[in-house]
């Protein structure tokens, strides 16, 4: 690897570009070798080589000729808005100076996951994570569109090594009236909450046509869930809401966050979060607004459009002071359909689009549209469980395919 030879261009900020954001790429022609590097990774503690062979700027130029690239925990040095100084290195006779500049998103074709293992060859889109007593499950959504799922209420599969899942069921004991049993049960979450497993979905309310949240309570983590008489959340904008999901704070403050259905009416899509009671079962502050289909570009080569029609199935997880938001983006009909992240420092302030997280193509062949993605915490810390099509020809139910379940680890 470090004897390949690569070709490099060093872009700095001048006087004459002050007020643009450029691509700080460190590019010479010479071999790298074990001096040069660590050189290197000494400037930027914690950071690690790694060479790739496909790279794109932000504006979704291919870079072809390899590049050398430096990570940590996954990302790319030049991440957007980060300021870099420092030198580099590059034999006794060379050296490159990177003097401060401001520099945008760069995309890559791997995917920070590792492990990446099929865990159930069944149609289980829209999976949700929970580990619990030393069992992990998993539930997903019964659309009434796959041949094998009709008449199905929300779905739960178990594991005792989070790599190969039982055969799916339902899991919703009783349902109420006002809840239209003939048009599927959409993306569900799990938590256990004051001495309870509550479960948030989204159905169709019979009274307005619109698919809302619901929330359903049990003594059990797998089957027993008895929905509540009433919405927890109905959308005033008469769009719908949908892909509800559950986060806790370290002050142990319980958020919810959802998706509303403006794509449905031609319009954008937005995230949400929302304040949720102690025991899960109401809300208790109004809403704010997370992210939004317009902020969200297609990777590059992944579709014809700039920007993603839509954006849903948040998850919301922190680490070592860092909130990462993931959430789907585009046709979830499409193999161009993928998983990308957002984060912040605080949720008082905006969450920046990183990029993509897992694509068709980082998947290399193991899926297709992949989504639904939502993380779990075990022993060993978070795990990640998402949906894929089992063919690039098979996209949707009228096609004849299925949504598997896909695990993988985050490499943070």
């Amino acid at each position: 690897m470090f004897l390949r030879k690569f070709a490099f261009i060093l872009i700095f900020l001048t006087a004459f570009f002050s007020t643009t954001q450029v691509n700080a790429l460190v590019q010479t022609s010479f071999q790298p070798n074990l001096s040069t590097l660590a050189t290197i990774e000494s400037m930027y503690q914690g950071w690690k080589y790694e060479s790739l062979t496909t790279f794109y700027l932000s504006n979704g130029k291919q870079i072809k000729e390899p590049t050398i690239q430096f990570f940590r925990s996954g990302q790319a040095v030049e991440n957007k808005g980060e300021a870099i100084k420092g030198y580099i290195q590059s034999s006794p006779n060379h050296l490159f100076t990177i003097q401060e500049t401001t520099v945008q998103n760069i995309y890559y074709e791997k995917a920070p996951i590792s492990d990446l293992v099929l865990a159930l060859n069944e149609d289980f889109p829209d999976p949700s994570a929970l580990f619990y007593q030393g069992i992990y499950y998993a539930y997903a959504t019964a659309d009434n569109r796959s041949a094998t799922r009709k008449n199905s209420s929300i779905l739960v599969s178990t594991s005792i090594d989070n790599e190969h899942y039982s055969t799916a069921k339902s899991a919703i004991a009783k349902l109420p009236s006002w809840i239209d049993a003939t048009r599927g049960f959409w993306a569900p979450e799990v938590v256990f909450l004051n001495g309870k497993f509550v479960m948030y979905f989204s159905p169709i309310d019979k009274k307005t046509g619109l698919r809302v949240l619901a929330v359903a309570t049990s003594k059990f983590p797998d089957h027993g869930f008895v929905v509540e008489n009433n919405p927890l959340l109905s959308d005033v904008d008469k769009q719908g809401y949908i892909d509800a999901s559950v986060f806790t704070d370290n002050n142990g403050k319980n958020y919810l966050l959802f998706k509303n259905e403006g794509n449905q009416q031609g319009k954008s899509s937005s995230i949400w979060i929302q304040p949720l009671s102690a025991d899960g079962l109401k809300i208790t502050g109004k809403k704010q607004k997370l992210l939004e289909s317009t902020q969200i570009p297609n990777p590059p080569n992944n579709d014809n459009k700039i920007m993603v029609p839509l954006i849903e199935n948040p998850y919301l997880i922190q680490k070592d002071g860092v909130y990462t938001l993931f959430f789907s983006a585009g046709n979830w009909m499409s193999k161009n359909y993928f998983t990308g992240y957002a984060q912040t420092t605080s949720l008082d302030k905006p969450f920046t689009y990183k990029g993509p997280l897992v694509t068709t193509a980082s998947m290399g062949g193991e899926g297709y549209g992949v989504g639904g993605l939502s993380a779990g915490k075990d022993l060993n810390g978070f795990y990640l469980l998402f949906h894929g099509w089992t063919s690039p020809s098979e996209t949707s139910y009228e096609q004849f395919g299925k949504r598997v379940l896909f695990r993988a680890h985050l490499d943070w």
